[in-house]
């Protein structure tokens, strides 16, 4: 039986998504492009994957299929050239900055700009890609845990840990670390740190948390556990964002709730696992999950 679930409509005015989908892609052909051809070694690459990312969120509400193939595309390459050439340097500058704020909840404005991302995020859209080249380098990664404040969440470095092991196609020492870290209680940890992380207690709960219990589900190759673990994920991800944030402003308009990467990469790896999802829903595409990319083109050549 296949259940459906469905995403949390918007307001979101078609004619303003067209045209800024128009827009980027304008950006991508006439500046991106050419110079992450001119110069592949820019640290700016980082910023522009995630300020495409968005656009990807974007088409992918209007079912534009071949648009936002290329997106995720482009966001994949940026990422994995930037942090490739530069991921020593890029550290170099969060400790620098870190150093001179003395907190890392209000590092420089450069570093964070440099640092706007994680790792875990990199490696689940090369995994939702399929990317050879990117898992692999990925998998020869060990966890940054040695740079001060560099992870100030216990969660980000056991979930990128968890990825890393997972790309080296690991699967019985993923699962027994995963099974290692869903004792730990992430919520208490966040008391024990020195600034404000009240507004991460939502995220664990109802995106975080469920997220790895999708993963145990998949590891253990258990398919009842993994189709109940995903709609309950799915539908915590509904709920978060319907909600509303710290600063009682609704969620409902933000693009990356409208579609799921974290669980659209654990289906992936479901799928390539042989347990079949029995949840049909908009925040968990099934092209994607299902590498239907045949006959799609890259909008740049």
């Amino acid at each position: 039986m296949v259940e459906y679930l469905i995403r949390h409509t918007t307001n979101e005015d078609v004619d303003w998504l067209n045209e800024r989908i128009n827009y980027i892609i304008g950006k991508l052909k006439s500046k991106y492009v050419p110079k992450f051809r001119e110069d592949i070694h820019s640290l700016a690459f980082s910023a522009i994957a995630n300020d495409i990312l968005r656009f990807f969120y974007y088409s992918e509400y209007l079912k534009l299929k071949n648009i936002s193939f290329s997106f995720l595309y482009y966001v994949n390459l940026f990422r994995l050239s930037s942090y490739k050439n530069d991921y020593q340097l890029m550290d170099k500058i969060f400790v620098d900055s870190f150093t001179h704020t003395g907190d890392p909840a209000k590092r420089s404005q450069k570093g964070d700009k440099l640092l706007d991302h994680h790792l875990f995020n990199y490696i689940q859209t090369s995994l939702v890609l399929r990317d050879r080249e990117a898992i692999d380098f990925y998998a020869m990664l060990q966890p940054r845990n040695s740079i001060p404040g560099r992870y100030y969440f216990e969660h980000d470095q056991d979930f990128e840990q968890l990825l890393i092991l997972l790309c080296n196609n690991e699967d019985e020492q993923s699962l027994m670390y995963l099974r290692s870290i869903t004792s730990k209680d992430y919520i208490q940890s966040l008391t024990n740190l020195p600034f404000q992380t009240a507004h991460l207690v939502p995220y664990l709960e109802f995106l975080f948390l469920p997220l790895i219990d999708v993963y145990l589900a998949i590891l253990e190759k258990k398919e009842a556990k993994f189709n109940e673990s995903l709609y309950k994920a799915l539908s915590q991800h509904k709920t978060f964002y319907e909600s509303e944030d710290e600063y009682k402003e609704s969620r409902r308009g933000l693009p990356e709730g409208w579609v799921s990467l974290p669980l659209t990469a654990a289906c992936v790896l479901a799928h390539q696992k042989g347990l079949k999802p029995e949840i049909e829903s908009d925040y968990i595409p099934e092209w994607l999950i299902k590498a239907e990319f045949d006959g799609l083109e890259l909008i740049i050549e």
